[in-house]
């Protein structure tokens, strides 16, 4: 329409065309309003947008996902001590442990890491190097039959006969 009105008076027809959207529509001046203030507000909606998704980039997903993790909380009260300072790929490999565990018992993920903490519990007054006090003896280890009766977990085939076949890793030192 603006282009429209600065060829005005070569364009006669566009005075019953404005006229003819006065009497259907909006007038032309206010539609124009209309369109100038939503193509102001989308560029500031894409502007907002693109600097939400730099900041969303810059975050650390790691910490932020185990922060707001309930499990991951359950689980850093590990009585070794070990858990927290192991790698964020070994506490990925434990949490993915506990939620298969969790889907197959119908337990909430964080009551499957307090089933391995308590496990690990009664073996507190072990000696530090015991492995038994670390809950990845139940997650991962010997100590996964335990686990499994404490949740009533049905294993897969495949799961069963692997179960408590794995080797004692390095920080175990003794042989439950």
């Amino acid at each position: 329409m603006r282009q429209l009105r600065i060829s005005r008076g070569a364009f006669p027809p566009l005075a019953r065309f404005e006229a003819w959207i006065g009497d259907h529509a909006l007038p032309a001046d206010e539609a124009d309003a209309q369109a100038m203030q939503r193509l102001a507000l989308t560029q500031q909606m894409m502007a907002n947008s693109i600097t939400s998704m730099r900041r969303i980039a810059q975050l650390d997903w790691r910490d932020l996902v185990e922060q707001q993790s309930a499990m991951d909380a359950v689980l850093r009260g590990d009585p070794s001590g070990d858990y927290p300072r192991m790698t964020f790929a070994t506490r990925d490999w434990y949490r993915h442990e506990v939620e298969r565990i969790a889907k197959r018992t119908r337990l909430r993920e964080d009551e499957v890491a307090r089933r391995a903490i308590a496990l690990a519990l009664e073996h507190d007054a072990l000696p530090a190097s015991d492995c038994r006090r670390h809950v990845g003896y139940y997650l991962v280890d010997h100590g996964w039959r335990q686990l499994v009766e404490r949740t009533g977990y049905r294993a897969a085939r495949a799961r069963r006969s692997i179960a408590g076949s794995v080797a004692i890793p390095r920080w175990c030192s003794s042989a439950a």
